[in-house]
C-alpha cells in the first residue's frame, strides 16, 4: 500500500488533534465540538486517500490491467459508478454532495478512465511518494476534461519539472465546495447528456434528483455482477475494475457495504458475494 507524504499525515494529525493518542477511555456520548466533527471528516478523507492511491498504482502494475477492455465498453467506469450509486427508482443519489467516501470512489473511477484513454500515469519516486504524470495533453473531449483532466494539464504546463501527488488531486475532488462541480455531479450530468438518466432540480436547484429513462444500461451491469459474484463467471478487466472500485468505496464504511450490498439478498451477499468480490479486488498483483 502506498502511504501519504509525511507532511499530509501532519497536517491532518495537527487538524484532527488526537493522532498518536489513546482514544480507548472517550465517552461515546459525548458531544462532538465543530472541531472534532471536522477531525472525524478529515479522518475518513484520509482512510480515501490511502485505499485509492494504493488500488489505483496496483491496477496500472497488473497484467490484468488491459485498457483497450475498458475502452470496448460503452459507458466509462465513472458513468458505470455512479449508475450503480444512483437509486433507479427514486433518482436519489445519496451523497453526491459530501460523501468523501462515495465522492472518493467515482474520482477513483474517473482516474481509472483517464489511465485507460492513455492521458495519465502513475510514478512513484519513493515509498511514500505516488504522484501523477500526463503523458498526452489532448483534451479528452468529454466530462472528464472538466472534472480533473484540464487541471492537470494546467498544473504540469506551468510547472514542467514538478509532479502533484495523487493524494492532493483525491483530497481535492473529495472536499470540491461547488457541489454542481464535483466529480459526481459531472458524472451524472454526462449520463443526462446521453438520454440515460434524467435531471429535477427543486428548492431553487439546491436538491437534484436524476430519475431513470433508460433501464436497460444500469440493468445490463447489475445482471453482468450477479453472474460473476453469484455464478462466478470470469470478469474482463473493465468489470475488474469496476468491481474493484466499487468493493473499495464500501470498504470505507465500518457497518455497511451501501453500493453493492443492495443488489442481493442478505444471505448471499454475506455467505457468497463478498469474498468472491474481495478476491477480485485484491487479485491484481497475480
Amino acid at each position: 500500500m502506498v502511504s501519504l507524504q509525511p507532511k499530509h499525515q501532519q497536517k491532518y494529525c495537527a487538524a484532527v488533534g488526537f493522532c498518536g493518542q489513546n482514544t480507548t477511555n472517550i465517552d461515546a456520548n459525548m458531544t462532538f465540538s465543530a472541531g472534532s466533527i471536522a477531525g472525524h471528516h478529515m479522518m475518513h478523507e484520509m482512510d480515501v486517500v490511502t485505499k485509492v492511491a494504493g488500488k489505483l498504482l496496483e491496477i496500472q502494475r497488473s497484467q490484468y490491467f488491459d485498457r483497450a477492455s475498458v475502452l470496448r465498453r460503452p459507458l466509462k467506469l465513472s458513468q458505470a459508478y455512479c449508475l450503480l450509486w444512483q437509486n433507479q427508482e427514486t433518482g436519489d443519489v445519496e451523497g453526491r454532495q459530501g460523501s468523501s467516501r462515495k465522492l472518493g470512489g467515482c474520482f477513483f473511477a474517473v482516474l481509472v478512465d483517464l489511465m485507460a484513454l492513455g492521458k495519465i500515469s502513475l510514478v512513484s519516486e519513493h515509498k511514500n511518494s505516488l504522484a501523477i504524470q500526463v503523458v498526452d495533453t489532448e483534451r479528452t473531449g468529454t466530462y472528464l476534461d472538466g472534472i480533473v483532466f484540464e487541471e492537470m494539464v494546467k498544473f504540469q504546463s506551468k510547472h514542467p519539472t514538478k509532479q502533484k501527488e495523487v493524494s492532493e488531486y483525491i483530497l481535492e475532488a473529495v472536499k470540491r465546495d461547488n457541489v454542481d462541480k464535483n466529480c459526481a455531479t459531472l458524472t451524472l450530468d454526462s449520463l443526462v447528456d446521453i438520454d440515460i438518466l434524467d435531471k429535477e432540480q427543486k428548492m431553487l436547484g439546491f436538491t437534484k434528483k436524476y430519475p431513470t429513462l433508460k433501464f436497460e444500461p444500469e440493468n445490463s451491469l447489475k445482471h453482468e455482477i450477479s453472474e460473476i459474484l453469484l455464478n462466478f463467471a470470469a470478469p474482463d478487466s473493465y468489470m475488474r475494475c469496476l468491481l474493484t472500485i466499487l468493493r473499495t468505496s464500501d470498504k470505507l464504511y465500518l457497518t455497511s457495504d451501501p453500493l453493492l450490498s443492495k443488489y442481493f439478498s442478505k444471505s448471499d451477499y454475506e455467505k457468497k458475494v463478498k469474498e468472491r468480490v474481495d478476491v477480485i479486488s485484491n487479485s491484481w498483483s497475480y
